[in-house]
């Protein structure tokens, strides 16, 4: 039997990414960025000396392989990828889990930030010449298709991951 897992689930943004080569100086290579669903497995709230809060969330995505995905689309390539689950080393830390700083309700609240996001992508795009800039917009929107694409794919695989509503996310302990 399956285990069941517990853990609040919420809408994020989810960059996704391939590995860089030679060129790249094997850096990642961000395509874009798309709305996932993800299992929250942590929240740390800092707390400033100017009285401001910074919180950061750790997040596991179902679905990572945007590589593999993008081999099945030109169909040498089955994508099967299995969909991760929060994973622990033995400190009891997270080991797959990614650390973002905005957690959603809603498909619509993050879709917003993932639009911008693709737009700072765009923008972030070196104008040296003009035939040059074209083909590099012409290959960033080819990204962005593929991204979305892996967004409906990654949609269809998640639908029966129910959005955690309340904001507590954790069980309070009640004293004895």
């Amino acid at each position: 039997m399956e285990k069941e897992l517990n853990y609040p689930i919420k809408y994020a943004v989810q960059e996704l990414t391939i590995e860089g080569g030679f060129t790249q100086n094997y850096e990642n290579i961000t395509l874009g960025f798309i709305v996932s669903k993800c299992y929250v497995v942590n929240e740390n709230i800092k707390y400033l000396a100017d009285g401001t809060t910074n919180t950061t969330y750790k997040v596991v995505f179902p679905y990572k392989d945007i590589d593999s995905f993008r081999c099945s689309l030109s169909k040498l390539y089955n994508y099967n990828e299995e969909p991760s689950i929060p994973e622990y080393n033995y400190c009891g830390e997270c080991k797959n889990a990614n650390t973002i700083t905005k957690i959603f309700d809603t498909y619509e609240e993050a879709y917003i930030t993932v639009e911008i996001e693709n737009q700072n992508l765009r923008k972030k795009i070196p104008f040296h010449n003009i035939e040059e800039y074209k083909n590099l917009i012409r290959k960033h929107n080819k990204n962005l298709e593929i991204c979305k694409l892996f967004e409906q794919l990654i949609t269809e695989k998640t639908k029966n991951m129910i959005i955690t509503k309340n904001k507590t996310y954790s069980k309070k302990l009640s004293p004895k």
